[in-house]
């Protein structure tokens, strides 16, 4: 069979010919009302429907009042007007039907089906919008079409809940009518009917998706899709890019499209048109460059050949780039508070965000190697809060021109949250992160500005500690890390602290100063380019490379390795700023990384409550007191119980917290680089 045409091919633009319409003449019209409008279907032993979209439980329900259904399912998957229909339509909402009737309602369906007292088709040639239900009680001699705007589902259905135009027509001559000018001429296009729903259902169930051939539409003899070999190999469909056009939620989409690819090549064919799916021609090709530019893709592959979207990333003017880089993360000096302090995060920030693209597959071999323990070291999560007019989304925004050479839009931060995918992946679509894991590849994914609600211990707890991490790690090579800033303290029990990096800006700029001196990261975010980035990628390759082999993955620091590198490309440019220095995983884990915040808190509270503080030297115990009825000073303490190691012995009760007093003047002798306040305090 010759394989020819396109799925996407374009209408000519000159006028074209009338087509022809059927259309029912009626002489004489009566507006009434009836109580219920689900009563219209009561009195009935028959009914044959056509229906464009559908609800399971109104079918169900009104199949209950009639001893024979025909069923004749449009396909609701309407594609463009410009783009020709083909087989691909058809499939995708079948495989959608078929997985709407695995639950209860499509079981009771299965069963009329299997009892030969219910009939469904599915359209499979023609583009069906219709609506018709033709009712029938031969003994009694009643006869009833309905029509109209309203599909088979209980909200069409239901009062005044979406306005809808409905049509009765009583008599068995209106009856005949309709059955032989619209019902049964496009019945018969509806070649696939199904006979053994039940046993695709079970089969469907097993994988929690029907698989091609589970599809009535691909059966033998009078399925109007048939599979054929090809030795072509560009005859692969992707569901990813049909759904494009309104095709499958996310799920739906990855298990079809993985039941499509066979082995050595096939295509699928509509047989009307003999025309191939190839997914190809101006019009994907559009389709797919905004998909490209909603979710960019970053590849790095093991040569550390770098990418944005397909074009390869230059490297030559990276010196430029860095002295760029720099200039930014001096300009933090602007602001107010620790400034110092800000510098050093921003600088452990710029390491972990540009080796980011190399963690999946350093994870991956972390497990191969059964080192899980090692996965805790490269967190796919970075949160950075601090007050208003920190600069924290200017950072972060500078660090993604950095890295992939185009300002790339932050998203809500109150779509920052675990939760399904949505079904598209569109320009308007409010994106989560397990979504944008799938179609955003290697810049990490910005969320600006999480409201507190965001940022609770139950929803960060499901967003950071996913059974699914590892599935990603396996199934998506090139996905993103994911960042976000706020205003708000997140909750940061112990576990969170192996799952995300945590970040604190403790400066700022008063809001005219922020007016004033806002040109200046919006000005350097202009002028730095990606070639910093891609000079990075193809030095660090040869280091990554060299740490996933299984003799060297206990040793596995990957920040030693991303610090000495842009240490190195900064000085040959010229470039040492004090506050860069070599890293290691000390710098983001462990008892040094996570007692930080501890003890500024700390700090800060006895400078402000220098009266709160007593040390019992006989029981060794340092205690620190708040009044019961200050909340912030509660959450303040408590954040403080939760960050020390167990060695302080951290013993939280209501007005009182008591530490281990030896242990705390380490750490915290250890920790700040004064020995004043609480440390003269304490030493006293």
């Amino acid at each position: 069979m010759e394989m020819v045409g396109s799925l996407f091919s374009y209408e000519a633009l000159e006028e074209r010919a009338p087509s022809r319409m059927k259309v029912a003449f009626a002489s004489h019209v009566e507006f009434g009302e009836v109580e219920e409008g689900r009563a219209l279907f009561d009195g009935f032993k028959t009914m044959k429907a056509i229906t464009w979209s559908y609800g399971l439980k109104m079918v169900v329900q009104q199949m209950r009042k009639f001893e024979h259904v025909e069923l004749v399912f449009g396909c609701s998957n309407m594609l463009d007007r410009d783009i020709k229909l083909s087989g691909i339509a058809a499939l995708v909402h079948q495989g959608q039907v078929i997985k709407d009737l695995q639950g209860k309602y499509g079981r009771e369906i299965s069963d009329r089906v299997e009892a030969g007292t219910c009939e469904l088709f599915f359209e499979s040639t023609v583009q069906s919008h219709q609506k018709l239900y033709l009712l029938a009680n031969e003994d009694e001699g009643r006869y009833r079409v309905l029509t109209g705007s309203a599909n088979f589902s209980e909200r069409a259905w239901t009062g005044d809940r979406q306005k809808e135009v409905l049509i009765c027509c009583e008599g068995r001559e209106a009856y005949d009518a309709f059955e032989r000018e619209l019902y049964e001429p496009f019945k018969r296009t509806c070649a696939t009917h199904v006979k053994d729903l039940k046993a695709i259902l079970d089969g469907a169930g097993e994988k929690g998706f029907p698989t091609v051939e589970e599809l009535p539409i691909v059966r033998p003899r009078d399925g109007l899709v048939i599979i054929e070999e090809s030795k072509e190999p560009d005859l692969h469909i992707s569901m990813a890019d049909c759904a494009l056009y309104g095709g499958l939620e996310q799920d739906g989409q990855k298990a079809l499209e993985s039941a499509l690819k066979f082995s050595g090549g096939r295509a699928v064919l509509d047989t009307h048109g003999v025309e191939t799916l190839r997914l190809e021609g101006a019009r994907i090709g559009e389709a797919k460059a905004e998909e490209m530019a909603v979710c960019p893709k970053l590849i790095v592959n093991e040569e550390g050949d770098a990418s944005l979207n397909g074009r390869r990333l230059e490297r030559s003017g990276y010196t430029h780039d860095a002295k760029v880089v720099v200039e930014f993360i001096e300009s933090l000096g602007i602001f107010s508070g620790d400034t110092d302090g800000y510098k050093e995060d921003a600088w452990k920030i710029l390491c972990w965000y540009f080796a980011t693209p190399f963690f999946p597959r350093l994870r991956r071999a972390c497990r191969s190697a059964e080192r899980d323990g090692r996965v805790s070291s490269l967190p796919m999560y970075m949160i950075l809060f601090g007050s208003s007019n920190a600069g924290k989304t200017a950072l972060m925004r500078f660090l993604g021109k950095a890295m992939c050479g185009e300002e790339v839009r932050q998203l809500p931060g109150n779509a920052f949250r675990a939760g399904k995918p949505v079904k598209d992946v569109k320009a308007n679509t409010v994106r989560k992160p397990r979504l944008m894991q799938i179609n955003q590849c290697g810049l990490p994914v910005l969320y600006d500005d999480v409201p507190s609600s965001e940022l609770q211990d139950t929803a960060l707890r499901k967003l950071l500690i996913d059974s699914m991490e590892e599935d990603y790690d396996e199934k998506y090579p090139s996905y993103p890390a994911v960042v976000a800033t706020s205003n708000i303290t997140p909750a940061m029990p112990r576990e969170f602290r192996k799952r995300a990096l945590f970040f604190e800006s403790r400066a700022s700029l008063p809001a005219l100063d922020a007016i004033d001196n806002g040109h200046i990261p919006s000005k350097l975010t202009r002028e730095v380019g990606s070639a910093l980035f891609a000079e990075y990628a193809a030095r660090m390759a040869p280091a990554v490379a060299e740490m996933v082999r299984e003799e060297n993955i206990d040793g596995l620091d990957v920040y030693e390795a991303s610090s000495r590198i842009l240490l190195d490309l900064f000085g040959e440019a010229g470039e040492s700023p004090d506050w860069a220095s070599p890293l290691s995983n000390n710098d983001y884990f462990g008892e040094r990384a996570e007692c930080r915040r501890a003890t500024s808190l700390l700090v800060d509270y006895f400078r402000a409550n220098p009266d709160h503080f007593e040390r019992n030297r006989r029981e060794g115990r340092l205690i620190v007191r708040y009044e019961a009825s200050d909340r912030s000073a509660q959450k303040l303490l408590k954040e403080v119980s939760t960050s020390l190691p167990p060695r302080c012995e951290p013993r939280f009760v209501t007005g009182m917290l008591t530490l281990n007093l030896r242990e705390t003047d380490d750490i915290c002798d250890h920790m700040l680089k004064v020995r004043k306040g609480l440390l003269d305090w304490l030493a006293g």
